[in-house]
């Protein structure tokens, strides 16, 4: 009873709904622009994941103690400058498809907006 009310009471508490109707769907105009850059993100974090997953085990695998003397610790300067600027590549394509997809969501005018004589919509 008392792990029932301590994992029921939080969520009651908070209003947390089992069907949320936030998030990029939902028939707003910037929904298919977002969705995509959603699952963007959501499959290089998966492809990203699972390479690290794979590094990890294969380290575990490789590398595992065959005695108790202490090996060697290499230098390795390149690798070290490898795992460093990869992730930075991987955040900066991610940054450049985000400003993309925004600057597409933000040039789509609603349907019904008011413009200025120029085209522009009218800023309230």
């Amino acid at each position: 009873m008392g792990v029932g009310l301590a994992i029921a009471a939080p969520l009651a508490l908070t209003g947390c709904n089992a069907y949320p109707s936030y998030g990029p769907v939902g028939g707003h105009h910037t929904g298919p622009g977002d969705l995509q850059a959603l699952l963007g993100h959501d499959d290089t974090g998966i492809i990203v994941g699972g390479l690290v997953g794979l590094l990890i085990l294969w380290t575990i695998i490789r590398y595992r103690r065959r005695s108790e003397t202490c090996p060697a610790v290499p230098r390795e300067r390149p690798v070290e400058i490898l795992y460093t600027v990869i992730p930075v590549i991987i955040v900066g394509i991610l940054f450049a498809f985000t400003v993309l997809t925004e600057n597409n969501v933000d040039a789509i005018q609603p349907v019904n907006a008011t413009l200025t004589s120029s085209g522009q919509p009218v800023s309230t």
